[in-house]
């Protein structure tokens, strides 16, 4: 794995950077959080990082413990093998930001 990755394991697939770690704490999102959008959000590959985030119209099954409106605007990026979370943020138009974006960078 690559140096700046931290010990912190989300779970097996994935592990936070230094940055998505300390941006998910500022964020206020937690572990949980994350590993629900990997689990059960469509991933959108572009510009070379994974991008995951719910859609509005999505019927999936939540938490008690999470809430379904800050799931709907949380967006976590990984790295394009999906290995690592890069950072945490969230957009209220996330999905057609996302799909808005150039597919690669210029």
């Amino acid at each position: 794995m690559n140096s700046n990755l931290i010990s912190t394991a989300i779970n097996q697939m994935h592990s936070h950077t230094n940055h998505s770690n300390k941006r998910s704490k500022q964020r206020g999102v937690n572990n949980e959080s994350i590993v629900f959008i990997l689990e059960n959000a469509t991933p959108i590959y572009k510009q070379g990082f994974c991008f995951y985030s719910l859609k509005n119209n999505g019927k999936k099954e939540v938490p008690k413990s999470l809430k379904r409106d800050s799931l709907m605007n949380l967006v976590v990026m990984t790295s394009a093998s999906g290995e690592a979370v890069i950072t945490v943020y969230k957009n209220l138009n996330a999905w057609k930001n996302i799909k808005r974006k150039h597919k690669y960078l210029s």
